[in-house]
């Protein structure tokens, strides 16, 4: 049994009270000894943090200085050159990063720690690099959105071609983003494209996703699995907006019932989902399933019963059900060990 360094002192003097006082024997002595181990520290936990972290404190320091007059004054003077030649200095910050990164992962491919935190950092140079091409150009506010298209093709070719999940996984997000914007702008007043609203227009984006996992399965394996989780979770989550808006207006009041066919449905494709998962021994399927139909149902509870009855008495049957759901994964937790 695994324990740490306070819990292993404790249960040794603990041991050697019951072997003085005659409770345990000899040889019961030395087998609850001898079962017992120190936990080690975790050193990766550690480096994930150290690494995440030291790139957290570069954004923010950026940010501060973003927000500091002089200090952007000061940056100003110093960097006081054209938009383009901006715009390749941080081009080619990225080229340069994610070359290192590439060379890093190679010669160290276990410690993802070392390289991921570098091919982030090429994403963000992109990212500002984008920023200071709308200033050569001058796109304006009408066509900004295409940069949002750029950086995503961008992100999946060098995603693709230095085979970076991470990289790989920025371009879906920013993909998810210019789709809700670029939808947006052609919908108008209406708050519609193609017939459906905003969070019902990710449901085929989403699956689309999802179905794109199975085309990259034999080329770029490692990013398969995260590609199938944004593909779901864009999916999942959109189906659970449904189940508040249906595919109407936000703008308009209904009632709460007039979305009950999409309630059940969401309760359904969930209850599906876990089936299919657990009869194809698929876990993330599966996991997502009983997720959001957790989700789905407690969002049901609060939004029928909130008002109806004594805020004492919904806390307590609210307190009861999470202590069921515990008590249940704690069992298929113990199971899995």
């Amino acid at each position: 049994m695994k324990v740490s360094k306070i819990e292993y002192q404790v249960t040794q003097k603990a041991l050697q009270h019951w072997h003085q006082s005659q409770v345990i024997d000899d040889n019961q002595f030395q087998q609850m000894k001898n079962s017992l181990e120190l936990k080690p520290f975790d050193w990766q936990l550690l480096a994930r943090l150290a690494f995440w972290g030291g790139v957290g404190c570069l954004v923010f320091s950026f940010l501060i200085i973003l927000s500091d007059e002089a200090l952007l004054q000061l940056l100003a003077r110093l960097f006081d050159t054209p938009p383009i030649v901006k715009f390749l200095f941080f081009s080619t910050a990225a080229i340069l990063l994610w070359s290192l990164g590439f060379v890093v992962r190679k010669k160290k491919p276990a410690r993802r720690l070392s390289y991921d935190p570098i091919f982030f950092l090429g994403v963000a140079c992109v990212g500002v690099a984008l920023l200071f091409l709308d200033d050569v150009f001058g796109f304006g506010s009408e066509h900004e959105l295409w940069l949002f298209l750029l950086a995503a093709m961008i992100y999946l070719l060098a995603g693709w071609v230095i085979q970076s999940p991470l990289i790989w996984g920025c371009a879906l997000l920013v993909a998810g983003v210019w789709f809700g914007l670029e939808t947006t702008s052609y919908s108008g007043r209406d708050e519609f494209f193609a017939g459906m609203n905003f969070p019902v227009r990710y449901i085929p984006f989403g699956i689309a996703i999802y179905m794109a996992s199975y085309a990259i399965r034999s080329r770029f394996s490692s990013a398969y699995l995260l590609t199938r989780l944004i593909g779901l979770s864009y999916f999942f989550i959109a189906l659970w907006l449904a189940t508040f808006y249906g595919n109407e207006s936000w703008m308009n009041d209904y009632d709460r019932f007039e979305f009950l066919s999409w309630e059940l449905a969401g309760i359904a494709i969930c209850l599906l989902t876990i089936g299919y998962g657990a009869k194809s021994n698929d876990n993330l399927l599966r996991e997502f399933g009983i997720v959001f139909l957790l989700i789905n149902i407690y969002s049901r509870y609060f939004d029928y019963y909130l008002d109806e009855i004594h805020a004492a008495l919904f806390f307590m049957i609210l307190a009861a059900s999470l202590w069921l759901v515990g008590k249940y994964a704690e069992r298929l937790w113990l199971l899995g060990k």
